[in-house]
């Protein structure tokens, strides 16, 4: 493995994302290592002789936030030496400059007179497991991958083929429409329920229906299968 400069890979990549994120803050300089930062609303103060910031990320993951890296750009350091030592390459070849010795077949190992220890008992809890691990505070968010309902005529979301507003008509198209419709119904019109009309010790009963249609067509009896004991009428559609 060849490193460019005593900073992992893993780290550096770190570091140029804390970089891209501080380059949009304007630090403000108290003194020679003292800087205080407004971010969101907020006010940090980070002291670089200490290695320490309000926002506590540098005081946990040995690594420069975004706001103390706004600072070492503007105090054009490098930013090297403001990562902990335990993060560098020396520490990383000391960890591995031992050697880790190979393990047998486990059929080899000798047997000790002890009980087996076995794993903890699992309790299931009252409310529904987790499907997905928790992140942690620094991960992205996962992305939502599911866009619901899609349309089948426009082949958008949120909506589907029946609340579709693609081919429904303007305000001015639905007036021609609306008229259109009431020109193509025929001349004696629609009919409406008037009153009603009740008849002697007869069960029949007759609806008497009345047109008002170009024409003066005059009243006319509708036979015994109107529907009974009601009085109708023709209003024609203007």
């Amino acid at each position: 493995m060849c490193w460019e400069s005593n900073i992992p890979p893993t780290v550096n990549k770190k570091l140029q994302e804390a970089q891209k994120k501080g380059r949009y803050l304007d630090p403000l300089r108290c003194g020679e290592w003292e800087f205080e930062v407004v971010d969101e609303n907020r006010q940090f103060v980070v002291k670089l002789n200490e290695r320490t910031c309000d926002y506590g990320i540098w005081a946990v993951s040995g690594l420069p936030c975004k706001h103390a890296m706004a600072c070492i750009t503007k105090k054009m350091d490098d930013v090297e030496e403001y990562v902990h030592h335990y993060l560098k390459k020396p520490a990383y070849l000391r960890t591995y400059a031992n050697v880790i010795h190979a393990l047998p077949d486990e059929n080899s190992w000798p047997n000790v007179q002890y009980k087996t220890v076995l794993p903890p008992i699992i309790k299931r809890k009252a409310s529904r497991p987790r499907l997905s691990r928790r992140r942690g505070a620094t991960e992205q968010a996962r992305v939502q991958r599911s866009v619901g309902s899609r349309c089948s005529k426009c082949q958008q979301t949120r909506h589907n083929s029946r609340t579709c507003k693609e081919n429904e008509p303007v305000a001015g198209q639905r007036k021609r429409y609306q008229a259109a419709s009431s020109s193509s119904f025929s001349a004696t019109g629609r009919t409406q329920t008037i009153g009603h009309l009740t008849t002697g010790a007869s069960n029949s009963s007759t609806a008497v229906m009345r047109t008002t249609t170009v024409g003066h067509i005059p009243p006319t009896r509708v036979p015994n299968y109107a529907p009974p004991g009601r009085i109708t009428r023709v209003i024609p559609n203007l």
